[in-house]
């Protein structure tokens, strides 16, 4: 998705991108699908884009975010149930 919207808007940055990237394992919610290395190359990956901010939903769970943000840094937050943005 990211790689249609940067291949069709080449240039533009992109604002943001918003969505859950369904990293949870089992037990839910504080396991992890996938090894850390596979969620650092997810975030090398989005760094790779001219995105100014990912926002993750609670579907890429707790400890994969935590991996994404180790990489990402500031480029990375949670999205939670009544949080606002303006864009």
């Amino acid at each position: 998705m990211v790689d249609a919207v940067a291949r069709r808007f080449e240039g533009v940055p992109i604002k943001a991108v918003i969505g859950g990237f369904h990293l949870t394992g089992l037990p839910p919610f504080s396991g992890i699908a996938g090894s850390r290395q596979e969620v650092r190359e997810i975030a090398a990956a989005l760094l790779a884009y001219p995105v100014d901010t990912v926002y993750t939903g609670h579907c890429t769970g707790a400890k994969a975010f935590g991996v994404l943000k180790s990489v990402m840094g500031e480029r990375i937050a949670d999205l939670r149930t009544g949080t606002r943005l303006e864009i």
